[in-house]
C-alpha cells in the first residue's frame, strides 16, 4: 500500500488493469457472510473432529504421510478459525483446540524432519549446502528472514516511493550490493 500510495487494501493495482478490490472484494463480501452468519456450527464441530482423524492417520501410515497430514492440520486450522469467527469456542474449548492444532503441527513437523532425514536431504545435496550447513552450529546459522533484511539497500521512507529498485518484484536481488541512498 506504501509503496502504491493508496489507503486501501482495494486500491492496489492488481495486474495494472485492476485493483485488488475489483478482483477480491465481492468474494470477500460474500465470504465474511458465510463466515459469521451461515457457517453451521455443529456441522465445523465434526469437520474439525474429522480433518484431525484424518491427520492422524496419515502420520501412523508406514510410512508416515507428511503433506496429507499437513494439509488435514491446515483445514483444522482454517475450521477452526471459522468456528472462532461464529463465536461458538469458549475461552476453554480454544485452548483445547489449540492445544490440539500445535500437537498435530508438531508431530508434522517432527515427521517432515524424518522424511527429509531418511532422504539424505536431497534440496541441500543439489544445492551445495549440506556441507556448509551440516558442520555449522545451529546458534551461528542466520535465519533464511535476517539474510534478505541484510541484502535490502537502505532507502529512506520519503524516497522509497519512488525508488525503481522497490518497485521490482525481488527488491533484494537488484539491491544485495547497494548500500546508496535512492
Amino acid at each position: 500500500m506504501f509503496l502504491q500510495g493508496v489507503h486501501s487494501v482495494y486500491e492496489i493495482d492488481f495486474d495494472g488493469l485492476h485493483t485488488y478490490g475489483e478482483i477480491y472484494l465481492h468474494n470477500e463480501i460474500e465470504q465474511c457472510i458465510y463466515n459469521y452468519e451461515l457457517a453451521d456450527v455443529d456441522g465445523l464441530r465434526r469437520a474439525y473432529d474429522f480433518y484431525e482423524s484424518e491427520a492422524k492417520a496419515a502420520l501412523t501410515h508406514t510410512p508416515p504421510l507428511v503433506m496429507p497430514a499437513h494439509d488435514y492440520v491446515l483445514k483444522c486450522s482454517h475450521t477452526f478459525n471459522l468456528l472462532d469467527s461464529r463465536g461458538a469456542i469458549g475461552v476453554t474449548e480454544r485452548a483445547n483446540y489449540f492445544r490440539r492444532m500445535r500437537e498435530l503441527s508438531r508431530q508434522v513437523a517432527a515427521a517432515y524432519v524424518e522424511q527429509r532425514k531418511a532422504m539424505e536431504y536431497p534440496w541441500l545435496k543439489e544445492s551445495g549446502q549440506l556441507s556448509a550447513v551440516s558442520h555449522q552450529p545451529a546458534a551461528s546459522r542466520q535465519p533464511p528472514t535476517a539474510t534478505i533484511k541484510n541484502q535490502l539497500h537502505s532507502c529512506s521512507r520519503s524516497a522509497a516511493k519512488n525508488c525503481p529498485r522497490l518497485m521490482s518484484p525481488q527488491p533484494w536481488r537488484n539491491c544485495a550490493n547497494s548500500r546508496r541512498r535512492c
